[in-house]
C-alpha cells in the first residue's frame, strides 16, 4: 500500500496565498492534486492587488526625466535658517556689557567727602549730589545735677481740679437710693421687694396679693385652677390600690 500524500497533512491555503504562490501544493506527492493558482492567472478581480485597474493604466505608462535642482544653500547647510539661527541672531547684533572695576572709594585726607564712582542720569543733571559728610557728634553731654529725682504724688491735675472736690459718704448714698423710688431698681440690694413677696413654691402654697413698696406696682393674682391639670383630677395620688404581702414557706423535708 502507498503512502499517503503529504500535502493532506498540511493546514488549508487561502485562494489569495494560491495566486501568490504561498501555498503548499508543491510538495504533492501522489500527483493528483493541482494548484488552483494555475487557473487564476489569466482571471482579474477588481479588488485584487495582483490584477487591478491602476496597474493596466500606469504600469507601462513611461516615465518623466525630471533634472535635479539643487538649490545654493543645500552644500552649505551652515546658511540654512533653520540650522540654529534666527533672525534675531542676523538682525540683532548682541550687546557685550563691558565689565567696569570694583568701585572703591578713595580718601585723600581723613576730612575729605567720599567720592562716588557710579554714574546715572541724575548725578548729570544735579551735579552736587553724593554722599554726605559724615559729623562725628561725640558723647552725649550730660547735666550737672543728679539724676535721680523723686516722683511727687502732686501732679497739675489734682491741684487745679480736686480742691473743692468732695468724696460722698457710700453709706447715705445707699440709703437715699433704697428710699427713692426712682432709683429703687437701678442697684441691687439685699432686702427687695422681689424676696419679700415671693417664696419657694410649695404644695399648697399659693402666693397672695402683695403691693411694690417701692413704685406700687399691684401684682396680679394667681387663681387655684390655674395649678390644676386633668392629671390631677382624674387621680388621685391618696386612693393607691391594696398591696398584699407575699410570704415564700419552705417545705421542711
Amino acid at each position: 500500500m502507498s503512502e499517503p500524500c503529504k500535502l493532506l497533512q498540511c493546514p488549508p491555503v487561502g485562494e489569495m496565498n494560491h495566486g501568490i504562490g504561498l501555498c503548499y501544493c508543491h510538495i504533492c506527492t501522489c500527483g493528483n492534486h493541482k494548484c488552483p493558482g494555475d487557473y487564476l492567472k489569466n482571471q482579474k478581480y477588481l479588488h485584487s492587488a495582483l490584477a487591478s485597474i491602476y496597474k493596466k493604466d500606469f504600469t507601462k505608462k513611461p516615465g518623466v526625466n525630471t533634472e535635479l535642482i539643487v538649490r545654493p544653500c543645500a552644500l552649505n547647510p551652515g546658511c540654512n535658517k533653520m540650522d540654529l539661527k534666527t533672525i534675531s541672531q542676523q538682525d540683532y547684533v548682541t550687546f557685550k556689557i563691558d565689565k567696569t572695576k570694583s568701585a572703591k572709594y578713595l580718601k585723600e585726607s581723613t576730612t575729605s567727602v567720599l567720592k562716588f564712582a557710579g554714574v546715572s542720569n541724575y548725578q548729570s543733571e544735579f551735579p552736587n549730589w553724593g554722599h554726605y559728610e559724615f559729623i562725628n557728634i561725640g558723647g552725649i553731654k550730660r547735666q550737672a545735677g543728679s539724676n535721680n529725682v523723686k516722683l511727687s504724688p502732686i501732679t497739675t491735675y489734682k491741684q487745679n481740679f480736686c480742691k473743692d472736690y468732695e468724696i460722698p459718704n457710700t453709706q447715705s448714698q445707699k440709703k437715699l437710693k433704697k428710699t427713692n423710688p426712682l432709683t429703687a431698681c437701678t442697684d441691687f440690694f439685699a432686702q427687695t421687694t422681689s424676696r419679700d413677696s415671693f417664696k419657694n413654691f410649695k404644695k399648697g402654697n399659693f402666693p397672695e396679693r402683695v403691693r411694690n413698696k417701692a413704685l406700687g406696682i399691684t401684682a396680679l393674682e394667681s387663681t387655684r385652677g390655674a395649678y390644676e391639670t386633668m392629671y390631677r383630677t382624674e387621680y388621685n395620688t391618696k386612693e393607691q390600690p391594696t398591696i398584699f404581702s407575699y410570704k415564700k414557706t419552705f417545705e421542711k423535708l
